[in-house]
């Protein structure tokens, strides 16, 4: 399957801020990129009544800032990475799409359906790397007019209503490990008409969707993936 978000991927490899490839940071949620990948930082013990609203972020991309046509209306999705590190708070809240993340409105919100996604829990530690995945039909307009003037955005003018896609956090207290978390292999498929079924055949030929080294026994994800300690080359 061809990897949608291949280039905004090469830009987390790079540690560019190009290709799609953004962040929403304050004092205190701060993205940056790292040889281990996209980082997350959130200061710990940080509160909303002591010290205000500045721990909101996280992740952000933009497929359309890749390709004009990066999504179709009627089509179903999946996005998958990879997370490791820790984090006192759930990402749970504040996982999606947006039409302008921190800011959505103007009649221009997504409205996904049949989501589906990987839980990152409350006090969440991991030091491999673990495969996370969001799943999605578009069956809304992916194009909206405008109805009510907010922002930078005119009432009257079409504009993407999924623009943004955010993995992050909102105004929480950060709790007492607070977030340090890293993300890499970035990858987006139209599975409209692909199944994420993984299929082996009789010469021990295994057909997946994505094939990685990762610590730790063999896996074989439900969403198609592959993950071994070792893979080797013939």
């Amino acid at each position: 399957m061809n990897n949608i978000l291949a280039a905004t991927n090469i830009a987390i490899i790079n540690k560019t801020f190009t290709s799609g490839l953004s962040s929403y940071t304050q004092a205190h949620c701060q993205c940056t990129l790292t040889d281990d990948g996209y980082r997350i930082y959130r200061t710990p013990n940080k509160t909303v009544s002591g010290d205000g609203r500045v721990m909101w972020g996280g992740f952000v991309f933009k497929p359309f800032d890749v390709n004009a046509n990066a999504l179709v209306k009627g089509h179903s999705y999946i996005i998958r990475f990879e997370v490791k590190g820790k984090t006192s708070n759930a990402l749970d809240a504040d996982v999606g799409w947006h039409n302008n993340v921190g800011w959505d409105g103007g009649g221009l919100t997504p409205q996904p359906s049949n989501v589906v996604y990987t839980p990152i829990p409350a006090n969440f530690q991991s030091d491999d790397y673990i495969p996370w995945t969001y799943s999605w039909t578009i069956n809304d307009d992916i194009d909206k007019t405008c109805t009510t003037s907010y922002s930078s955005f005119v009432a009257g003018t079409v504009y993407k209503s999924y623009r943004d896609f955010k993995f992050g956090f909102q105004y929480t207290d950060t709790g007492a490990m607070g977030t340090d978390l890293y993300i890499r292999n970035l990858r987006m498929y139209d599975i409209t008409t692909k199944s994420k079924e993984i299929h082996i055949n009789k010469n021990g030929v295994v057909n997946a969707g994505y094939i990685t080294e990762n610590k730790g026994k063999a896996q074989f994800g439900v969403d198609g993936d592959v993950y071994s300690q070792e893979i080797i080359e013939i």
